[in-house]
């Protein structure tokens, strides 16, 4: 469930929006200290095979990663076998992947040709932050 929750002259602009997942098998749910150090450290690791910290990329249907700092941001590095993309995830913010093919970095949205999603670092901007990284695989 995503609650925006915005007013603005005393007029309600916020919604509430649900989004079911079906035929989910398995989840991942953890806390991760990410550093300010250089690489950071990665928190979704997705390949065409499972293995220690490893999920199969076409069987992943969600993917939550949640700043839980009130104060300090988090840079996302999403990456592919060769586009990335980087989003800074400010304190209190979460950054939601439907599925892992998703990735390009053509200039035209007419040449749109999706690549799987292989690696999510975070890497802490000023101060260790912990996030949530919250995963869901059929």
């Amino acid at each position: 469930t995503l609650n925006e929750d915005i007013v603005i002259n005393n007029t309600q602009y916020g919604s509430v929006q649900r989004c079911s997942i079906d035929n989910v098998r398995s989840v991942s749910r953890r806390i991760v200290s990410v550093p300010t150090a250089t690489n950071g450290a990665q928190v979704y690791a997705g390949a065409a095979a499972a293995s220690i910290g490893t999920h199969i990329s076409t069987g992943v249907k969600y993917i939550r990663v949640t700043n839980l700092d009130d104060e300090n941001s988090v840079i996302l590095h999403i990456e592919g076998n060769s586009h990335y993309v980087q989003h800074e995830l400010e304190a209190g913010r979460s950054y939601v992947l439907g599925k892992t093919l998703s990735l390009d970095n053509a200039n035209d949205i007419d040449n749109y040709s999706a690549e799987t999603i292989t690696k999510i670092d975070a890497k802490a901007i000023s101060n260790t932050v912990d996030v949530e990284v919250f995963i869901a695989e059929g």
